[in-house]
């Protein structure tokens, strides 16, 4: 078995109107599913985003659906 690390995706925004926010988008507690996570990308626009999520030593990348509220 391979060591884990845990795993987190923030989403920095930046409103004019308002003082900057940071969300979590993702996480994985255990790193069960993706372990120590290096990029995500958001790709798309509009409502047809996807949120792409990769690790340094991984063969794959897990594709995730964003959905605004």
């Amino acid at each position: 078995m391979s060591p884990t690390a845990p795993s987190l995706v923030l989403c920095l925004r930046f409103d004019r109107e308002a003082p900057p926010r940071v969300e979590a988008v993702w996480r994985d507690d255990t790193g069960e599913t993706l372990s120590a996570l290096s990029v995500a990308a958001v790709h798309g626009k509009g409502s047809m985003r996807r949120l792409l999520i990769g690790q340094p030593f991984g063969d794959h990348l897990l594709d995730c659906e964003l959905r605004t509220p």
